[in-house]
C-alpha cells in the first residue's frame, strides 16, 4: 500500500501523541505506536494503559492496513523533511515503512499490531463540554499545587468535581491549595461528578495538550467509575484512568472568616517577592511578610548569604504582624493572577492565608504559613 500525507500533518499528529507513549517499558509493545488506514484517514494510537491517545490525520489512503512503528524515530526524521507531500509505501515482506519525497529516502522498520492492546474511548450519556481556553485555564491556575509525593497517589493529580453547577478544580499538596470555579460551555451539568474524580498528573498534561490546540472548540468530555474521556472535532482522543482514592475533604481547610484584609498590587508585590527570594534559604524559600498599618515588607535572611527588604504602601488595618511564607509558592499563585490589586485574608502569624484577586473571582488559593 502507498500513502501520501503532508509532512507537518504527519508530524503534529506524532507530536500529540509522543508523550503518551509508555516509556517504563512494562510491556515492549507499548513504547510503539499503532498505525492503522482507514479511506482517507491515518489513524495513529499510543497508550502506556494509564492514558490512550488516538489521532485521525488526512491522508490519501486506503483501509485495512495496521502496523506499528517507533513514533520518535519517524518524528525526528520528518523533522528535517520541508513541509511538503510524502509518499509512503508500505514493504510488508521486508517489514519496513519506506518515506519517499524528490531524491530523500529513508526505510524504517515496522512491527506486527496484533499484540498491540485494544483501546476504547466509550462515551456515556453523561458527557459535558468546556472550550479548550476554559480547560487550558483551569489547569494553568491550579495544577501548580499538584503534589509531588507518590506516597500520597490521591493528591498527585486534580480533583474534579461539579459544584454550584460549575465544574470545580482542585489541587493541594498540604501545603497551598488551588481552588477554581468554570462555568460549562452547555447546560448539562453531569451528576456523574457530584461525589468528583481525581484526574492523575499525566492525564491533566494530556487534557491541557489537546485544550491548547483547540482553545476556540468545545471539548466533549465523559466520565465512568474508571476513566474519564475526552474528545474535539471527531479527529483526537484521550482516556485517563481516574486515581481510585478518596480525595481530601478540602472544603475544612478553607477559613470561613479571616479577621484582616491586606489589598496589595499584584505586580508590586510579585517584583518585591521574585527580587528578595534572591536571599531566602535555598531549601524553606521562606521569607517574612511583615505588617504594618497601610505598609508591608516582604524580608529575607539566609545566614549563609545575606538579606534583603522592600517595604511599599498597602491597604491593611489591622495589627502588626509579622508571617513566614514560602516564595516560591507565592510567585505560582501570583503568576497566576491578573494585573491590578489583590488581596490576602489572614488571622493571625499561623493561621492560613487565603489570596484573592478581583480579575479572578473564580479562584481561590490558600497557603500554611511557615516557621521562621
Amino acid at each position: 500500500m502507498r500513502i501520501k500525507i503532508q509532512v507537518e500533518e504527519f508530524r503534529n499528529g506524532l507530536n500529540k501523541i509522543l508523550s503518551v507513549v509508555d516509556k517504563k517499558n512494562l510491556r515492549p509493545i507499548l513504547s510503539f505506536t499503532l498505525v492503522t488506514t482507514e479511506e482517507n484517514r491515518l489513524v495513529l494510537n499510543a497508550t502506556d494503559t494509564e492514558v490512550a491517545a488516538r489521532i485521525y490525520l488526512k491522508a490519501e489512503c486506503a483501509a485495512g492496513e495496521k502496523f506499528c512503528i517507533n513514533a520518535k524515530n519517524i518524528f525526528d526524521i520528518l523533522r528535517e523533511f520541508p513541509n511538503e507531500l510524502i509518499d509512503i509505501e508500505l514493504d510488508h515482506h521486508n517489514n519496513q515503512l519506506k518515506i519517499f519525497y524528490q531524491d530523500i529516502h529513508f526505510s524504517i522498520l515496522i512491527y506486527p499490531a496484533q499484540d498491540y492492546p485494544d483501546l476504547h474511548f466509550d462515551f456515556t450519556s453523561n458527557a459535558f463540554t468546556l472550550y479548550g481556553k476554559q480547560i487550558t485555564q483551569l489547569i494553568e491556575k491550579t495544577s501548580y499545587s499538584i503534589c509531588n509525593d507518590e506516597t500520597r497517589p490521591y493528591l498527585n493529580g486534580i480533583f474534579l468535581q461539579r459544584f454550584n453547577q460549575k465544574l470545580r478544580a482542585v489541587a493541594t499538596d498540604g501545603h497551598r491549595l488551588s481552588l477554581f470555579d468554570c462555568p460549562f460551555a452547555s447546560d448539562a451539568a453531569p451528576t456523574t461528578l457530584d461525589n468528583g474524580v481525581i484526574v492523575p498528573r499525566k492525564g491533566v498534561t494530556e487534557l491541557k495538550k489537546i485544550a491548547e490546540n483547540y482553545l476556540e472548540d468545545k471539548i466533549t468530555i465523559s466520565v465512568d467509575d474508571s476513566f474519564i474521556f475526552v474528545q474535539v472535532a471527531e479527529e483526537y482522543y484521550l482516556a485517563v484512568r481516574l486515581v481510585n482514592r478518596e480525595y481530601p475533604q478540602y472544603q475544612v481547610v478553607i477559613p470561613k472568616n479571616s479577621v484582616y484584609t491586606v489589598t496589595a498590587d499584584r505586580n508590586l508585590l510579585l517584583n518585591a517577592v521574585r527580587r528578595v527570594k534572591l536571599m531566602a534559604n535555598e531549601q524553606t524559600n521562606g521569607i517574612l511578610m511583615i505588617l504594618k498599618k497601610g505598609e508591608i515588607t516582604i524580608a529575607a535572611n539566609d545566614p549563609a548569604m545575606g538579606e534583603a527588604s522592600e517595604k511599599f504602601a498597602v491597604e491593611y488595618e489591622g495589627v502588626d504582624m509579622e508571617i513566614g511564607l514560602n516564595a516560591r509558592f507565592l510567585i505560582d499563585i501570583l503568576s497566576t493572577l491578573g494585573e491590578g490589586p489583590i488581596t490576602f485574608e489572614l488571622t493571625n502569624e499561623i493561621s492560613t492565608v487565603v489570596i484573592k484577586s478581583a480579575s479572578s473571582p473564580d479562584l481561590l488559593n490558600i497557603v500554611m504559613p511557615l516557621k521562621l
